[in-house]
């Protein structure tokens, strides 16, 4: 199920604390970008990737952030092979793991090779990775109330 991302949950009835115990992963599109990109953050994926990381805790779920390098819901531009590789790292730097989806006419983009050299990397680099802990001494506080 496409869990729900940093927003509140009562317009969507997937409160992620309550379902992580009964789904495999919390998973949700923390890296796809929509309409105006000079009004969403650029720290979108890394801010879902964390909250997915709390929600998700308490059951010992694992946590995937879906993204794509394709400008959504258009795919008249991509994303920068730079922007990609950025939301990419934001996703792992938070302990989640990663899904880029790359459409059909997106593929001859540059920022489509990317997609090929970070899970390169990541096979390479999987225990670095993949196998850490937050020594992060900060919060992120998201209220879902209406």
């Amino acid at each position: 199920m496409n869990s729900n991302g940093v927003s509140p949950d009562w317009a969507t009835a997937r409160n992620n604390r309550k379902l992580a115990s009964h789904q495999d992963i919390l998973a949700c599109e923390g890296g796809f970008f929509y309409g105006d990109l000079n009004a969403q953050p650029m720290w979108k994926a890394s801010m879902a990737a964390k909250l997915l990381e709390a929600e998700a805790s308490a059951a010992g779920t694992p946590t995937l952030i879906f993204g794509c390098i394709g400008h959504k819901p258009w795919t008249y531009f991509c994303l920068p092979p730079a922007e990609v590789k950025l939301m990419w790292a934001s996703c792992v730097s938070n302990r989640a793991g990663t899904w880029l989806s790359v459409m059909k006419d997106e593929m001859r983009h540059p920022s489509a090779d990317v997609v090929q050299e970070l899970y390169a990397f990541a096979r390479a680099n999987r225990q670095d990775l993949f196998e850490t802990r937050s020594l992060a001494q900060a919060a992120i506080m998201v209220s879902k109330a209406r």
